[in-house]
Order: structure tokens, then C-alpha cells, then sequence
């Protein structure tokens, strides 16, 4: 039996007919904070003076419009310059697609985003229902993610993420329903929208292994210490067979852009070698050099603090991942563990580190759970994430440089 397959859990049916909506409580949830956020943003946006611009979506979502969303505009109405390669192409192809219909692109790129953000949340709260028993977890789950300080890339903002985290828990939610081939193809689509995408092959992989018994669980009596972490021992080749590795798939995503790039710049590695005009490359990276420095150099306080708590994030997120294994199998320990490994490695001064451990949902289950049996704790703890979502979407909509 696979570490995936000891699991007992209960599964809640939807609501028939159109009042579906209504009751799905992740799509309440979702709502419930989407429209304070997005009032938030409207009003800060109105405060910020060069974020308003022409058409209505402009108008209405400039606040969602800085830093990485006017170059995805840029690249849905003009195509790519070399400059602009390390933004992968799914989300500004989607952005291309919705504007030959609203004519509005910054609009569309909102609605994309919308829908996208919705989706990860529905889809989050079905992965729950077949891996967390309780409904009171599931929910508190499902909070810990909506409120996760970053999370207000989930309610429209002119980036990838939230896309990104939709396509990674699609992928998942069919790899555990056996369905591999549909999960690669879904996956496939991942990697073409994030570099991250990397994780979601690894993961889906080693889930998919899982589930068919190639992985064999240590023996607790006979490994302790892998045994207690749950960790795969040995493989069992008499259950290899072809179907697991039909998870594969999601590279299709990521090598068509590589394609791209050789055809158009005879270069397919060349998303990695633009990084080395937004990041320090090499050593300088691994060991957080300009994150040190800027202790000694007189950095703004808004910034040390901003980067410090995303120091504090990933390093939780790393020592989350025997845990994540543990409790959910090593398929999502792995994703995990490689998710936080990338800005890990390419990030010198942990700027950006907070958006990309958002698609890291096993974390939030993890945390969800735990959560849930401790209700006063819980209480403070979604105060003041609420807070810091509000407080965060009103400073990116200010063009406050947060992430």
C-alpha cells in the first residue's frame, strides 16, 4: 500500500443546480475577500497619482497595474523583446486572448487574473476534501490560504501567480484521481507559466509513483527515523509500470518555450541568463548577499523589514517539508521542497520570496489542521493576516515595492 492510500477521509457533495455557487464555501470564502480587497485597491489606487490611465479597466483596477503587470501588458499587445523573456508566456497569451473580446487589456488581465484566483480556490477546497478529513480543516485550510499575507495576488492583480497556483492544483487534483495523462497535460501548462513550473513535474511525479505502490514506505520498527517521517525506503519494481510517468507531460510546457526562445534567439536558455538583469547571479544569490549588505549600507527600514519577513517565510516553508511529507506523502514534500528551493538559490535579497511560496498549498493545509483544534489561536491568527493582506493591497496598489 502507498503512503497516499492510507488515508480515510470523508468527501462532501456539492450542491445541485445553479445555487452551487452560492453554497460552495470556497468560492464564498473567496468573494468574502475579494471585495474588500478590491475596494482597498480601488481607493489607494485613486490616492496614487500615475496609476490611472486610459479605458476603464485601467481606471477602475490601476492599483493591480506595477511592477511586473505593465510588462505582461506589454508583451500581450507586442509580443516579447529580449529583456522581457523571463516572464513565461501563458498569462500574457491569456491576457491576448480575453482583449480581442473586451478590447480593454488591462481589464482583461484583471478578469483573467479573477477567474484564475476563484478557480485556485475552488480547486484548493477539493484537493482538501480528498486529503484532510474534517470540514472544520478544510475550511480553516482554505482561510490560511486566502489570507496569506501575499494572497492578494489572488484578486486580480496584473501578475501570473494566481494562474499559476489554478493550472498547479488542477494538475494535482486529477494525479490523485489517477488520471496522469490529464494532469501532465494540465501541468504542461504550468510550466509555461512560471520558471517554478520545475516543481510541479517533480511533484506530480513522485505522487503519481505513490499512489501506484512503486514507493514503499520504511517501516517505523525497522528505520525509525525514516520511518517516523514517512519516507519512501526502497522501490518496488514490480509495480513500475508506464502510466505514472505519463506525469512527464508537464514538460511539454516549459521545453515549447525553450523551443520558442532557440527559434527566435537561437538561445533556449536565455529566460536564465536575462534573470541576470533583476538578480545578482551566482554566489552572490545562493548566500543572500545583498540581503546582508543592506544591514550595513543604510537601506530604508521599509525594505529590511519587508525582506526580513520573507527570510522568516521561507525558512518556515523549509522546515515545514518533513512535516508536508509526513502527513500528505512525499510527492507534495518534494514539490514543496522544491518550490522554496528556487528563490532559495536565485533570490540575493529574499525580495520576492513571499509571492512565490503562495502556490505552496500543502503548507497551507498543514497549517489549516493545525489550526483547527485550536480555535483562540486561530482567531488571532486570521486577525492578523486579514490585516496584512488589507494593509499589503493598499501598499502594492501604491506602488509600495512589497514582493
Amino acid at each position: 500500500m502507498s503512503v497516499s492510500d492510507s488515508l480515510d477521509v470523508e468527501v462532501d457533495e456539492a450542491p445541485p443546480g445553479p445555487r452551487w455557487f452560492w453554497r460552495h464555501p470556497a468560492l464564498l470564502s473567496w468573494l468574502a475577500v475579494a471585495v474588500p480587497v478590491l475596494l482597498v485597491q480601488f481607493f489607494a489606487r485613486k490616492g496614487s497619482r500615475g496609476s490611472v490611465g486610459d479605458g476603464l479597466g485601467r481606471w477602475v483596477f490601476g492599483g493591480w497595474v506595477h511592477f511586473d503587470g505593465p510588462e505582461y501588458l506589454q508583451i500581450a499587445q507586442q509580443g516579447y523583446t529580449a529583456r522581457q523573456v523571463v516572464w513565461f508566456p501563458l498569462y500574457p497569451t491569456s491576457i491576448r486572448a480575453v482583449t480581442t473580446v473586451l478590447r480593454d487589456p488591462t481589464l482583461s488581465a484583471v478578469l483573467v487574473s479573477l477567474v484564475a484566483g476563484a478557480a485556485a480556490a475552488v480547486l484548493f477546497f477539493k484537493w482538501l476534501e480528498l486529503r484532510v478529513p474534517t470540514r472544520t480543516a478544510r475550511l480553516a485550510a482554505l482561510w490560511v490560504l486566502l489570507l496569506y499575507p501575499y494572497a492578494w495576488f489572488l484578486y486580480g492583480v496584473v501578475y501570473s501567480d494566481a494562474l499559476f497556483l489554478a493550472l498547479v492544483l488542477g494538475a494535482f487534483l486529477l494525479v490523485e484521481k489517477d488520471r496522469f495523462l490529464l494532469a501532465g497535460v494540465v501541468g504542461a501548462f504550468a510550466t509555461a507559466t512560471r520558471p517554478s513550473g520545475f516543481a510541479v513535474v517533480a511533484g506530480l511525479l513522485v505522487v503519481a509513483l505513490d499512489r501506484t505502490g512503486v514507493l514503499v514506505a520504511a517501516q517505523e520498527r525497522l528505520h525509525p527515523w525514516w520511518g517516523r517521517l514517512g519516507l519512501p525506503r526502497r522501490i518496488d519494481r514490480s509495480q513500475l509500470r508506464p502510466a505514472p510517468f505519463l506525469t512527464l507531460v508537464a514538460l511539454v510546457g516549459l521545453l515549447g518555450y525553450m523551443t520558442y526562445l532557440w527559434v527566435e534567439w537561437e538561445r533556449p536558455l536565455r529566460f536564465v541568463e536575462e534573470q541576470a538583469n533583476y538578480h545578482d547571479p551566482n554566489a552572490a544569490s545562493l548566500l543572500k548577499q545583498q540581503f546582508f549588505d543592506a544591514f550595513y549600507e543604510g537601506f530604508a527600514p521599509s525594505h529590511l523589514a519587508t525582506t526580513t519577513f520573507q527570510c522568516v517565510l521561507l525558512t518556515a516553508v523549509l522546515l515545514s517539508v518533513p512535516a508536508v511529507g509526513r502527513r500528505f506523502g512525499w510527492g507534495y514534500g518534494v514539490y514543496v521542497l522544491c518550490l522554496a528551493a528556487f528563490p532559495a538559490v536565485s533570490v540575493s535579497t529574499f525580495m520576492g520570496v513571499g509571492r512565490y511560496l503562495l502556490p505552496a498549498f500543502p503548507v497551507a493545509a498543514l497549517v489549516g489542521e493545525w489550526l483547527s483544534t485550536r480555535r483562540r489561536l486561530a482567531v488571532v491568527w486570521f486577525a492578523v493576516c486579514g490585516a496584512l493582506v488589507l494593509v499589503m493591497s493598499f501598499g502594492f496598489s501604491r506602488n509600495w515595492y512589497l514582493t
